[in-house]
């Protein structure tokens, strides 16, 4: 386990940890759909949607009310099949990423066409 307080964390990090605990950032995206491992969202039950819409996906978190709650998440997901968990965050990905890797490009192309009509 460790605190990364650095301005970006790096690759290499993400891919030795078991998973990753935090709030509604993005990085609680960015981190199962880069390494292919869950995260531990943790908030109230309140803080989970905005307008409506949740941010907690199942497929990608674990769900936290409190330390407890984490604790218990930490331990299912050190004895859940990582194997299946990789491949239904990669299904996830491939089906709702977009342009993944690319997805500069693809904005200048759809700016340019849109300014050419």
């Amino acid at each position: 386990m460790f605190y990364d307080t650095s301005n970006r964390l790096s690759a290499e990090k993400m891919g030795e940890c078991l998973c990753l605990i935090g709030d509604y950032s993005s990085l609680v995206y960015t981190f199962p759909l880069t390494t292919l491992k869950p995260a531990i969202l943790i908030g109230s039950d309140n803080q989970n949607a905005y307008k409506g819409i949740s941010f907690y996906n199942p497929t990608l978190h674990f769900y936290a009310r409190d330390v407890k709650e984490c604790l218990e998440s930490i331990e299912k997901i050190k004895n859940e099949d990582k194997d299946q968990r990789a491949l239904s965050i990669k299904e996830y990905r491939e089906k709702e990423v977009f342009n993944l890797g690319c997805s500069s490009a693809f904005i200048a192309d759809f700016i340019a066409k849109k300014m050419k009509k």
